[in-house]
């Protein structure tokens, strides 16, 4: 449930500051990655297991590590790291009921 919480939010967050027509030519690409940061952030802000967030996005873990792995990297772009980070702080009030609710 959380890891849709955080697709529906990343997706939030890639409209707020992409160009929507670009995003219309090449919706299938834009999609991709949205689910791949969304993947990487409901690991590792949410701190998930990897098993849990593979099953949750239908892919299996292997996939699921490679795809945090990709995303990692390309934190070293300052744009997209900017990005990833605005997803990860967008993402803590998930983070504050998951913790709640463990309590």
């Amino acid at each position: 449930m959380a890891c849709q919480q955080v697709r529906q939010i990343t997706c939030t967050v890639f409209a707020d500051i992409v160009d929507r027509e670009m995003v219309r030519r090449d919706r299938r690409h834009a999609m991709s990655h949205i689910r791949q940061i969304a993947l990487y952030v409901s690991h590792v802000a949410l701190s998930l297991p990897l098993w849990e967030v593979a099953i949750c996005f239908g892919r299996d873990r292997s996939t699921a590590s490679i795809t945090c792995q990709r995303v990692e990297d390309r934190r070293d772009d300052p744009g997209f790291d900017a990005f990833v980070t605005a997803v990860e702080q967008a993402v803590q009030p998930v983070l504050e009921t998951l913790q709640a609710g463990a309590e």
